[in-house]
């Protein structure tokens, strides 16, 4: 009979349950230890060499929660680019991240665009956020 990823092996520990820490991992939530730590049956260590040995590449940051913003940012830019005939697209994308509080730089980003010619093509609109 075939046992799960957490199930006992012969010595009495559980093994590592793979597809729950390849989640951790890849939500960049929590840090590599902090999830060593909660499995209990793997270290850091450990789950590094497991990462490298299946290709896992690295982890989101652990700062995530902190750069939502940018990632939501850059996700509209790329999905308000893909929409035709749409003229105020971008001037409807920048006032949304002023609204959700996106830095200058994070937009500008996200619309692949200097700071300076975000602020001068976005005046308006970086007016009203003040």
């Amino acid at each position: 009979m075939r046992q799960s990823h957490s199930s006992a092996t012969d010595n009495g520990r559980r093994r590592p349950d793979w597809p729950a820490i390849a989640v951790q991992y890849f939500d960049g939530l929590t840090s590599i230890r902090a999830i060593a730590t909660a499995q209990g049956n793997v270290t850091e260590a450990g789950i590094r060499r497991h990462a490298a040995a299946h290709g896992w590449g690295p982890p989101r940051s652990t700062t995530a929660a902190s750069s939502a913003v940018s990632i939501l940012a850059q996700a509209l830019g790329v999905r308000l680019a893909m929409i035709d005939g749409v003229g105020d697209r971008s001037r409807v994308f920048v006032r949304a991240m002023i609204a959700l509080r996106a830095s200058h730089q994070e937009i500008a980003t996200a619309l692949q665009i200097s700071q300076a010619a975000l602020i001068a093509e976005f005046a308006t609109e970086i007016e009203r956020e003040q």
